[in-house]
């Protein structure tokens, strides 16, 4: 990695992101609640505050992959959205699971274009305890430093402003923590989601990836979920 880059391109562990997500139920109350990510490790773009590449270590739950897949989502439409108006380039944002028995599973998450939410994940699975898959895994991330230069340089920092108002405006909200019961349209509660780090004693589910765990996949069903093709331990698949 080039000296000019590390001077816009930091890695850190265990930091909150600059700016929160919004999280509702379209069959609950319509005020969301705010929820502020934090990853084990990520890599940043410091002249916006924003993280490209998300890391979960070990997690204790499969919930936790499947959270670090709806923040990449998130913030891969916005990374589109922070183009420079002249550039045709579709940036990206990169998420990795490392799971208990060394599978480092990497994602590239992708909106598809300026009229769509649609985005497009491609998924590759490293074998780290295998000689060979620890050396690609470890000279793909070596090429995403490279590549990472010149995505920055399609980002429009003159809308950081923009992902500070975000935390400003949300500052009223109420966090995903905080006590107290969703609401429904018909004026019944409904028990917090859990977007907390507890331990469970629930089966994590890693030798079949993403796919292994029920709540994972009626969850992208709902999201109109539709797989693209699986291969020798590759996945290409779109949300709408």
């Amino acid at each position: 990695m080039g000296s000019h880059i590390r001077l816009f391109i930091s890695f850190v562990r265990k930091i909150s992101w600059k700016f929160p997500l919004f999280v509702s139920c379209p069959t609950m109350s319509t005020v969301p609640r705010k929820y502020t990510p934090v990853s084990d490790f990520s890599v940043w773009f410091r002249n916006l505050d924003l993280p490209l590449v998300i890391a979960e270590v070990i997690p204790e739950r499969s919930e936790d992959r499947y959270r670090m897949l709806l923040q990449a989502i998130a913030l891969a439409r916005l990374v589109f959205y922070l183009r420079r108006p002249e550039s045709a380039a579709h940036p990206f944002v990169v998420a990795i699971h490392l799971t208990a028995n060394m599978i480092a599973e990497r994602y590239i998450v992708m909106k598809t274009g300026p009229t769509t939410k649609e985005v497009y994940i491609s998924q590759k699975d490293f074998d780290l305890s295998n000689e060979n898959d620890a050396v690609a895994f470890q000279r793909e991330m070596y090429n995403l430093a490279s590549v990472l230069e010149s995505m920055v340089g399609q980002l429009d920092t003159s809308k950081r402003d923009e992902l500070q108002a975000i935390k400003k405006r949300a500052a009223d909200l109420t966090s995903v923590h905080s006590s107290g019961a969703w609401m429904k349209h018909n004026g019944t509660q409904t028990p917090d989601f859990d977007f907390d780090d507890e331990e469970s004693d629930e089966p994590d589910g890693d030798e079949l990836g993403i796919f292994g765990d029920d709540t994972i996949r009626a969850g992208l069903a709902r999201m109109n979920y539709q797989v693209a093709y699986v291969a020798y331990g590759v996945c290409s698949f779109s949300i709408n």
